[in-house]
C-alpha cells in the first residue's frame, strides 16, 4: 500500500498525497566557509577589426594580489591523542587544540586556517544517495552560520567517501573549506580543512595533516547514534527543539507544520500547529480528533494503538498503520482554541535504531 502522507511525502509516492503541502525551507548552517575570489586574468585584448596587430590594453586590469610567501608547517614531537577516541594526528605546534565530545579542532595561531576530526554515528549504514544527502545536509548545517554557504563542487564515490568543496563568510571573511566524508558501516568519519584566501597556510600541506589521522578502533564503541544536535526556534509553535545535525528541515521555522527526517527517511520528527478546541473536551474525543490530523498527514489506514495522559498534563497518542508498516506518537498540548502537536513516524522495521535518538529529540522540546 501507499503511503503519501507525512512520511512518505518526503520521499515520494505515485499516489495523489492527502497531506498538507509543506515548503521546502533552507536550512540555515553554521561553521566557517570561505567563497574564494575569482582573479581576472590580464590577458590583452587583439583587436580583430582590422587585420593589423593593434593591440587594445584593458584600461582597469585588475592586478594580482599580491603572492603569499607559504608558511612552513612545524610538528611537536608528540602527537595527539583524543582523550575518549584514542585517535591520533600529527599535533603542529603554537596551534590551539579544541577537543569535543566526539571529535577534535586545530587551529592555526593567526586563525586563517583550521583543521576538524569528527566522528558520526548515524544508527544505519547509509546507502548511495543517503550518504550524499546526509554529508550535504550536514556540512550545511555545520558551517552555514558564517553565511553566504555555497557547496562548489562534489567529488569521490558515494557508496564509501565523498569529497565537498565550499565556501563560507561574509565579504572579507570568507573561507575555503574542503570536507572529506568516509564511512565504515554506520561510523562516519568528517576530516575538514579550512582556510581564508590570502592564508600562508597551503591546502595541500594541511589536507596532508588531516590525512595522518590514526584510526583508533575504540572510536566504533564510543560513539553513540547522533553526537551533536543543533537548537531551532520553531515559531508558530512558540517551542523549541534539537535536532541531530544532518536531518533534514522540511518547512521554515515559521509554518504551521515542519518536519525533520533522518538521512535514511527511516524516522520523522515533526511539530504542528492547529485549530483544536481543548478546553473541557472529552479525552476521547480529542483522542479522535488526534487521529483525524494523523490520517491526513500520514495516511488513512491509521489506527489507535494507546493513549494517556503524560505528566506534563498533554496527550500522548500511539499508532500504527496497518500490515504494521509505520508506528509513531504524537503529544497534544492545547490552550483554548489552539493546539500544539509533536509527534514522530518510524519504519517499523528500522524503529530499533532510532529510538534513543527519537527520545533525545522529543525531550528536548520546550
Amino acid at each position: 500500500m501507499a503511503y503519501c502522507g507525512l512520511l512518505f511525502a518526503l520521499i515520494g509516492c505515485n499516489a495523489a498525497p492527502d497531506a498538507i503541502p509543506t515548503q521546502v525551507a533552507e536550512i540555515a548552517t553554521h561553521t566557517p566557509t570561505i567563497d574564494a575570489t575569482v582573479q581576472p586574468t590580464e590577458t590583452e585584448i587583439v583587436s580583430i577589426i582590422e587585420r593589423t596587430a593593434t593591440r587594445l590594453i584593458p584600461t582597469n586590469t585588475p592586478q594580482p594580489e599580491p603572492t603569499m610567501t607559504p608558511k612552513p608547517l612545524s610538528f611537536a614531537e608528540e602527537e595527539y591523542v583524543h582523550t575518549s577516541f584514542g585517535f591520533e594526528i600529527p599535533l603542529l605546534e603554537s596551534w590551539e587544540v579544541l577537543e569535543f565530545k566526539n571529535g577534535a579542532q586545530f587551529t592555526a595561531p593567526d586563525g586563517t586556517a583550521a583543521i576538524r576530526i569528527a566522528y558520526l554515528n548515524t544508527s544505519v549504514e547509509l546507502q548511495g544517495r543517503d550518504f550524499t544527502r546526509f554529508a550535504k545536509i550536514h556540512s550545511e548545517q555545520q558551517f552555514g552560520g558564517l553565511g553566504n554557504y555555497r557547496l562548489l563542487r562534489t567529488n569521490g564515490d558515494s557508496s564509501r567517501s565523498l569529497i565537498l568543496e565550499q565556501s563560507a563568510g561574509a565579504e572579507g571573511a570568507v573561507v575555503e573549506i574542503m570536507t572529506t566524508f568516509s564511512k565504515q558501516a554506520e561510523l562516519v568519519t568528517e576530516l575538514s580543512v579550512w582556510r581564508t584566501p590570502t592564508s600562508s597556510y597551503l591546502r595541500e600541506e594541511l589536507q596532508s595533516v588531516a590525512d595522518q589521522v590514526y584510526f583508533n578502533s575504540a572510536v566504533i564503541s564510543a560513539t553513540f547514534p547522533y553526537e551533536t544536535y543543533r537548537p531551532i526556534d520553531l515559531i508558530a509553535q512558540s517551542s523549541a527543539i534539537e535536532i541531530p545535525f544532518g536531518w533534514e528541515q522540511i518547512g521554515a521555522s515559521d509554518d504551521s507544520i515542519v518536519q525533520f527526517r533522518s538521512p535514511d527517511s527511516a524516522a520523522v520528527v515533526f511539530a504542528v500547529r492547529r485549530d483544536v478546541e481543548t478546553e473541557n473536551i472529552p479525552r476521547e474525543t480529542l483522542v479522535e480528533n488526534v487521529l483525524k490530523i494523523m490520517r491526513e498527514l500520514v495516511g488513512p489506514d491509521i489506527f489507535l494503538v494507546s493513549n494517556r495522559v503524560q505528566p506534563d498534563n498533554s496527550l500522548r497518542v500511539d499508532f500504527n498503520t496497518e500490515g504494521n508498516k509505520l508506528q509513531g506518537s504524537v503529544f497534544l498540548e492545547g490552550d483554548g482554541a489552539e493546539a500544539n502537536l509533536l509527534g514522530y513516524v518510524l519504519e517499523t522495521e528500522k524503529a530499533d535504531f532510532y529510538w534513543d535518538v527519537i527520545d533525545t529529540i522529543i525531550t528536548s522540546y520546550q
